[in-house]
């Protein structure tokens, strides 16, 4: 089931009801806070907070061969082509801390993704419980990120 909402108040008073798995998207732009709201997240779940960039940077750190063909692209102000983001999601969420949830920060940024996402996920049983997308106003985006 899908829960879609842009009042962060709500969405807590959602996800504070009861103790469950929780697999969750968060989306926003850059400055709209969703930092801040994935350590609460986190913390209230016990769930990873799994950023794309987070993990472009730990394969890149490591010189994987999937770190380093994300790499090329990243260099040259590029976006990562969807099979490669996709093939470290994909990895990413097997691990063992995944299990109970996660919380996916920058993922999916695209229709082809928001699917091999909802197809992975399916294979497995499971689906995404809440999408938080966090809408703030442009000035006060750049108000945070002047």
């Amino acid at each position: 089931m899908y829960f879609v909402c842009t009042c962060v108040q709500f969405i807590f008073i959602f996800l504070w009801e009861g103790e469950h798995d929780m697999r969750m998207i968060l989306l926003g732009t850059g400055g709209s806070g969703k930092g801040t709201q994935a350590a609460k997240i986190k913390k209230m779940y016990g769930i990873p907070h799994i950023s794309t960039g987070d993990i472009f940077r730990d394969h890149i750190s490591r010189g994987t061969e999937v770190g380093l063909e994300a790499k090329e692209y990243i260099s040259k102000g590029a976006l990562v082509p969807d099979e490669v983001t996709l093939k470290l999601i994909k990895s990413r969420l097997a691990e063992a801390d995944c299990e109970k949830g996660f919380l996916l920060d920058g993922f999916p940024r695209n229709r082809k993704q928001a699917i091999a996402l909802e197809k992975e996920l399916g294979l497995r049983g499971e689906g995404i419980d809440a999408v938080l997308k966090l809408d703030v106003k442009e000035e006060t985006i750049l108000q945070r990120t002047a």
